[in-house]
């Protein structure tokens, strides 16, 4: 601790004369610690002499501390007390003298806190002895009202003789919070008088604070038993004539109720209804005054003794199916009449679709009733063949004439016979194979006959002609050199002929003609020969007329230039190349350097060339001399001579400078991605420079390759500079941008348990983001750390967005369940005495019962249950409970039986 002093009024006087300058240590407005600083001031004369005082600064605390407290808290009992563990926490302390500081609060977090207002006093003490305090309430109270568990359910019997029943229940208990045990009040009371139908019970209790628990039960009263049935014996009666059903009379029902009373009885069918065919089940009934219905059942069966009567299709007859001598055969018309009415389906053998021999078969059908009474009647199925063999010709044929002839003797083959009958048979053709067939078109018949005597034929044509075209023979490819003032040649051959296979003598034609002109390069001549069928022979052979000459060219005569201004070099043009060829043929001329090229300085030689048709290269020559000034100053010399010899000259200076920048070419702009750091380092080549004196340039760029380089845009500025300090510059752009999503961290999926009390809980979880521009991000979730999360599944959706606007995204689950069991508890242990005459006792015990969460109040079930008959000895009695999600708990307390009673 520390404090800024600032004091004024220090002097010194020399010799009652000379005022002088005092200087203090600590000086004034200096920082003084703790406790006291003695600050010395003194003053020096011209003489050098020293005086000097002193005086104390005093620095203290007497400040407290300023001790902020917990709001005021009201909490409920700890179950089973009367007081509270409150655990409590936020108390905070400042100090002026900027030391960290911890309360101390009476009583403490954690303490007891007993019924009703209690204050507690937190403090703190600086380390000057100062104290600083404040106060918060903490109410303890109880209003959870009483847990009161009521009996199970109860279901009597009327009281005999009435409509009510006395009925005694037991079981009705409390548990309290407070750990009191309130007593229990139930409306109506136990063995009150109970009315016929729900009879609803209310038990309540109140706890010493004034709240009331209740809980309801109902006591049903009822009669169950229902009357007791006599039936007449079972009967057994024909149908009645022309029907499957028989009306009956039956008699002999009564029914006695335990009441005493004799009730009516209906029966369903009642007697004189009409029985269908077979079993008849009767039942019959009767309901006493409460709804309790008795029953009881008889059978009355209806039967049938008469043949159904079955009528056949008439007699068939039917062809033989291809390739069997039998027949497959499909019949239908067989109809069934019987006394019953009931339809009936009849059997016949053979079936129908069965396979039937040729001649006649005999056929039987038969049907039978629901009674077994079978009936039959017969009919004959006859099978015969009357269809013709199908015969197959061989394909229609088409022949050449035999060589010299207009005829042609032909072999033919492959005409098939088949019969429906499956027999081999064999076929005759009308003319055979193996005769001699004419110019023309000839129809041949190809028939058998079966056994039966059916024929069957068919009939293919045989037609004979000339499509065999000549032979022709063409003279041997030609070759022959153009004449020098022509693009062709006159060219004369022979020795073409035809030969045909009618032994005729044919003329050839060919196209071009012998003796035709003919153009440089190759050509094909076609020779072609007809003969009287019309078929044309055809041959060819290739005359081909070849160019050796190459083209006469003519160049410009040689060229003298002068430098382009600025260059060493200079750009010529230049024309009067041009070609003449023996084809007589216009054409081009390509020279190289072509003309408007740029020429360097001093001698460049220029070629230029001509192709004819025929590959033929011709070519000429000619120079282009370019003359020019070196950088600096060249003397000049000018000489003028008369005719009569006489000489004068002049001389001036040409300086050559270079005032051109260099030409820079930069890289284009690129856009690359951030790397971590909020910068990237980007790499870039392909600058480059040139300049009019050919000399290299350097480019240097501003920033340079592989520097780093921020988000955003930045300008790269290129430059070159040569030897005269002329400057070229040129500019790209670097772009950094941030695409990149940031990467979230979730928590696994989370599983807890319900807050005490509740089917919710509240849950805290923690996310992390990063990001490549090395920023720490916000982390939003949603539902957010710290949130009332319901029972079951909830999905969590956590974002967080750089700030590029990119955004990343994770998700888990939260899963809220139930598998804490319930708080059952039991009784207190039971000793009782032997039943009279028995070495076991039946026990009636209550007062058990079950909380779930702090908040469900549950059914308990006890093994062996209350009421239950318990051996001599200890026996384990188990209470559980089950709650909603299937958690059991359990709790046993001792059931101990003896003989306590003495015997006289």
């Amino acid at each position: 601790m520390s404090a800024v002093v600032v004091f004024d009024g220090e002097s010194a006087i020399d010799n009652g004369r000379h005022v002088l300058n005092v200087t203090c240590d600590p000086p004034s407005n200096s920082t003084f610690g703790e406790g006291d600083t003695v600050v010395t001031c003194s003053a020096t004369d011209f003489f050098g002499n020293v005086g000097f005082c002193t005086f104390t600064v005093s620095i203290s605390d007497t400040t407290n501390p300023v001790v902020t407290c917990p709001a005021d808290m009201v909490v409920e009992y700890d179950y089973g007390n009367t007081t509270a563990v409150v655990v409590f926490g936020g108390e905070s302390v400042t100090d002026n003298s900027g030391e960290t500081l911890s309360a101390t609060c009476d009583p403490p977090s954690n303490s007891t806190f007993g019924d009703g207002e209690t204050v507690v006093t937190c403090s703190a003490t600086d380390g000057a002895g100062n104290v600083g305090s404040c106060n918060f309430t903490i109410t303890v109270e109880d209003t959870t009202p009483p847990m009161v568990t009521c009996p199970a359910v109860l279901a009597v019997e009327y009281d005999y003789g009435n409509t009510s029943a006395v009925v005694e229940f037991s079981g009705e208990s409390a548990t309290d919070n407070s750990g009191e045990t309130p007593s229990v009040t139930c409306d109506p009371p136990s063995n009150s008088t109970f009315w016929d139908g729900i009879n609803v019970v209310t038990c309540s209790a109140t706890d010493s604070s004034g709240n009331t628990g209740a809980c309801n039960f109902t006591i049903t009263v009822q009669d169950t038993i229902a009357a007791v049935l006599t039936c007449p014996p079972d009967m057994q009666v024909e149908y009645d004539y022309g029907n499957t059903t028989s009306v009956v009379s039956f008699s002999g029902a009564s029914a006695m109720d335990n009441s005493g009373q004799t009730l009516p009885v209906t029966c369903d069918p009642p007697s004189n209804s009409t029985f269908g065919d077979g079993q008849n089940v009767v039942t019959c009934s009767a309901t006493d005054g409460s709804g309790n219905v008795g029953m009881c059942n008889f059978t009355i069966t209806v039967q049938d003794t008469e043949s159904p009567v079955v009528s056949c299709p008439v007699d068939t007859t039917v062809e033989v199916d291809y390739g069997n001598t039998s027949a497959v055969v499909e019949f239908s018309g067989e109809t069934v009449i019987d006394n019953s009415g009931a339809t009936l389906t009849a059997t016949c053998d053979p079936p129908t679709n069965s396979t039937f021999w040729i001649g006649e078969n005999e056929v039987t059908c038969s049907a039978t009733d629901a009674a077994g009474n079978v009936g039959t009647c017969n009919f004959t199925v006859t099978v015969q063949d009357t269809m013709d063999p199908v015969v197959t010709c061989p394909a229609n044929m088409t022949v050449e004439y035999d060589y010299g002839k207009t005829s042609a003797v032909v072999v033919f083959g492959g005409e098939l016979v088949t019969d429906n009958s499956g027999e081999t048979l064999s076929v005759t053709c009308d003319p055979p194979s193996n005769s001699t067939f004419f110019d023309g078109e000839n129809v041949v018949t190809c028939s058998a006959t079966d056994s039966e005597g059916n024929t069957g034929s068919c009939n293919f044509t045989i037609t004979v002609e000339d499509t065999t075209k000549p032979i022709l023979s063409c003279p041997s490819n030609i070759t022959i050199t153009n004449n020098y003032v022509n693009s062709s040649a006159v060219v004369v051959f022979s020795g073409e002929f035809a030969t045909d296979n009618a032994g005729h003598e044919l003329n050839v034609t060919c196209d071009p003609p012998s003796n035709s002109t003919f153009t440089i390069g190759e050509t094909t001549v076609t020779c072609s020969a007809t003969d009287v069928a019309g078929n044309v022979g055809t041959c060819t052979f290739i005359v081909n007329v070849t160019d050796l000459i190459g083209p006469m060219v003519t160049c410009p005569a040689n060229i003298t230039v002068e430098n382009d201004e600025g260059n060493l070099t200079a750009v010529v043009t230049f024309s009067a190349e041009s070609a003449t060829d023996n084809s007589g043929q216009e054409l081009s001329v390509t020279c190289d350097p072509p003309s408007n090229s740029v020429f360097d300085f001093g001698g460049n030689m220029v070629t230029c060339f001509s192709t004819d048709l025929a590959g033929n290269v011709g070519t000429c020559s000619f120079a282009v001399t370019v003359q020019v000034f070196g950088k600096g100053n060249t003397r000049v010399t000018c000489t003028a001579t008369d005719f009569a010899g006489n000489q004068d000259t002049c001389r001036f200076r040409v300086t050559v400078r270079d005032r051109t920048n260099p030409v820079v070419t930069c890289p284009p702009s690129q856009t690359v991605e951030l790397e971590s750091g909020n910068t990237t380092i980007v790499s870039f080549d392909g600058e480059s420079a040139t300049d009019n004196s050919g000399q290299e340039i350097i480019v240097n760029c501003e920033p340079a390759a592989n520097s780093s380089f921020p988000l955003g845009e930045t300008v790269v500025t290129c430059y070159g500079i040569d030897e005269f300090n002329n400057v070229g510059t040129c500019d790209f752009v670097v772009t950094v941008e941030d695409t990149t999503d940031p990467v979230l961290t979730c928590p696994a999926n989370l599983t807890v348990e319900y807050d005490f009390g509740n089917t919710t809980a509240v849950v805290t979880f923690n996310t992390s983001a990063s990001d490549n521009s090395g920023h720490s991000l916000d982390v939003t979730c949603n539902p957010p750390s710290g949130s009332t999360f319901e029972s079951g599944t909830t999905e969590v959706t956590c974002n967080s967005t750089d700030a590029s606007d990119n955004e990343g995204s994770c998700s888990f689950n939260v899963t809220v369940q139930d598998t804490t069991g319930p708080m059952v508890i039991c009784p207190e242990n039971v000793t009782v005495d032997y039943d009279y005459g028995n070495t076991s006792a039946v026990v009636v015990f209550d007062g058990e019962s079950a909380i779930d969460n702090g908040r469900d109040v549950l059914n308990v079930t006890c093994d062996p249950p209350s009421n239950s008959t318990f051996d001599e000895g200890d026996t384990v009695v188990t209470c559980s409970a089950t709650d909603f999600f299937g958690n059991v708990g359990f709790c046993t307390f001792t059931v101990s039986i003896s003989d306590t009673t003495n015997r006289l």
